[in-house]
Formats: structure tokens, sequence, C-alpha cells
């Protein structure tokens, strides 16, 4: 605004030289000024969109949800499309994302879960689209390769991660550490840098550390066999290693059978791959929630405290003190707002950012940069951590 302002006063310079009376220059610059202005306003306020690209009901139901709930609230400011539930499918997730990007007043993207065949979107999109503000968080691909194509992304961070869950299980009592995955989740950075650090942390405060290879739940057996595996395996566990036993599952897929069945062996559980307590801890436990509680993150973590404590597990069990995915969802949008509206500094804006992030997780979150021992290191692509809280 401010240099179509100069453009419009030199502009009036120009005339004066050339013999316009000062009035008439004055004139015409104030309306001229005040059009862009009106036309700056109602181009930023009222006709932009900004899509949501996320899971479907099936593959992650806490992420559709809050895409549904994003919507009730901005209305039809906002567009979703989902992913397949097979993600293998790239063609699929392209197709979908240029359904978004098809829309000459979509202006911004949230990807979240940015799960595989993002990168492949975002390129599609910036081929044909590159006004538009591409948001990816929790990438499933190569955290580099998405900071590389992507304008912001952020991710629950790979090793920061991987300390804190060898440095609660340890707080909590554990001997042994398990570590639950399986190649495919492997092969994703994040997962690797996490697995790696924790099993350093945990060698480091004296613990064993042990990794289990589970079914892959978009293998043969699908979902209810990795569901399963985990069922039974971490009972063997248990009962080999002993209670003081902690266990930590790569997807989150692993998180209701291992919460259930730490639960009744008495063992101990880290946290989910999502360390929100919406993350399996309701359906493992037996607990029923209301339609008015849906998302209220104080009230489940009452409510599974109370649970465990009637089990004799208090203490046990840990997570973050939020909803991870429903507070990168509603930062990325509110971010994508500020960035619409002209008040970021730039398409990355990390101050913005992080206060967006704790805005929605109602305490202080801690963001570091990408870097990495290749020596790359991004401006635009943050490792994200919450706090701990024992229940």
């Amino acid at each position: 605004m401010k240099k179509r302002l100069v453009s419009i006063i030199l502009a009036a310079a120009m005339l004066t030289m050339t013999g316009c009376s000062i009035g008439e220059t004055v004139e015409a610059t104030t309306a001229a000024a005040t059009e862009a202005e009106a036309g700056s306003t109602e181009e930023s306020s009222s006709t932009y969109k900004i899509g949501i690209m996320t899971t479907t009901v099936s593959s992650g139901e806490e992420c559709y949800r809050t895409a549904q709930e994003i919507k009730e609230k901005y209305g039809d400011k906002i567009v979703i499309q989902t992913y397949p539930d097979k993600l293998a499918e790239t063609e699929t997730t392209i197709s979908n994302a240029m359904m978004l990007a098809s829309d000459p007043d979509v202006k911004a993207i949230v990807f979240c879960q940015a799960n595989q065949g993002t990168i492949a979107a975002i390129e599609k999109i910036q081929s044909e689209r590159p006004d538009i503000l591409t948001v990816a968080a929790g990438p499933q691909e190569e955290v580099a390769a998405v900071g590389q194509i992507a304008d912001v992304v952020y991710v629950k961070g790979g090793a920061q991660h991987g300390v804190q869950i060898a440095q609660a299980a340890y707080d909590m009592g554990a001997k042994t550490l398990f570590h639950y995955s399986f190649p495919r989740s492997m092969s994703m950075q994040v997962t690797v840098e996490k697995h790696d650090a924790m099993k350093a942390k945990a060698e480091e405060l004296g613990m064993e550390f042990v990794d289990v290879t589970t079914p892959d739940p978009q293998g043969d057996s699908g979902v209810s066999g990795c569901q399963q595996f985990v069922l039974e395996d971490v009972k063997r566990k248990i009962e080999e290693y002993g209670t003081d036993s902690a266990f930590y599952g790569s997807t989150m897929q692993m998180n209701e059978p291992m919460i259930k069945t730490v639960a009744e062996n008495g063992a101990i559980f880290t946290m989910p791959a999502d360390p929100s307590p919406f993350m399996g801890f309701p359906a493992a436990l037996g607990i029923e929630v209301p339609e008015d509680k849906e998302g209220d993150t104080d009230y489940m973590i009452e409510q599974i405290s109370a649970k465990l404590d009637e089990m004799g597990m208090s203490g046990r069990m840990g997570c973050w003190n939020f909803a991870l995915f429903p507070v990168f969802m509603n930062a990325g949008v509110d971010y994508c707002i500020e960035y619409l509206e002209g008040n970021t500094d730039g398409k990355c804006d990390a101050a913005v950012l992080q206060e967006k992030l704790e805005e929605y997780a109602k305490s202080s979150v801690e963001m570091t940069a990408y870097s990495d021992e290749q020596g790359t290191e991004l401006d635009n692509t943050y490792y994200f951590v919450g706090s701990v809280i024992f229940m």
C-alpha cells in the first residue's frame, strides 16, 4: 500500500509540472488514494479464501473434525479437501489439492496433517498458482524437502521430541523403553531423528532401549492387524520385562491398543504419537466424551487422570497439555489470515507463527529453526515441542 501511495504522489507531482493546477492535482491524488485503499481493503478482507487439505474421518478423525469446526467459524472463507486413505495414491492427493487451487479466490492452503504426496501437490500448485501461500503442518515426508518447497513448515520436534519421550519414561520410573514402529514409518526423517535421539537419551539415563517391528497399518493385515499385534506383544513384553517398562508407538493407530494393554497390566505409557489427550485415551480407557466437551483439553485430562487413579495407575501415562493437530490447524489458518491481511513480515514470520501456536495451545511452546548434519538450514521450517504432563 505504501508503494502504491508513493507512486500516486509522484504521478501527481508530474501532473503539476505539466500544467495541472494544485487544486486539481490534490483532488485527483486524494481520489486515487481513496480508491486504492478501498480496493486493498476489499481484497484483503472479503474476497480471499483459505483451503484446508486434511485427513478423512477414517484415517484421522481429529484433523477432519477440526477442519469442519474451522469452517463453521469462518464460513465460506474456508474450503476443504482430503487426502486419500491410501497415502500411496499421490495422483489423488494432487488432484484434490488442485481442486482447492482451481478456485481463484483461494490465496492460501494449509496442509494438516501434511501427509505423503504433499510435496508433489505443492509443486503442482506452484506451477499453476505461485501466488498461493502454502503451509505444511506435521509433514510426513522428509522435512527438509518439504521446507524447500512450501512457504511455511512446522512439525512436532524430531530429536527434541525423542529426548522428551525418553526423559518422560525415566521420570515415570521406567527401566526399559520400547519403541514400536515399521519400515514405512522408519523411512520418515522425523521418525528416524526422534527414534535415534530417544535411544541415545534412554541409554544415557541407564534404560534399556528395545525396538519392536509391527505390521504396517496400510499393509495386507491393515489397521486391525497392526493393533492386534500391539495388544498381544505389549502384554508379552510386560510379562517378560516387568511393569517398569515404558511403551511408545510411532503412529497414531498404535495408541489405543497400547494404552489399553499398558493400563490393564500396570506398565508405563510415555505419550501418544500425537501427544493429544484425545488421541487413543478415551476409547482405550472407556471414557465417554459428551458433545459439549469435545475438544475440551482440561476436561479430558481430568477424566483420564480420574480413570487412571481408579486403576492404580496415577502418574504412569503422559501427554502434552493440548491437542496437537487442532493447535496446528487453527494456528495455520489464523497465520494465513494474518499474512493475507498484510500483518506478517513476509511469507514466513516466525514471531506471528509462534504467537498463533501459543494462542491455541494456551501455553508456551518451543520452536527451533530447522538445521541438520548435512548443513541444511531453513528459516521457514520449525520443530515444535510442548510441555509434558503426567496423569
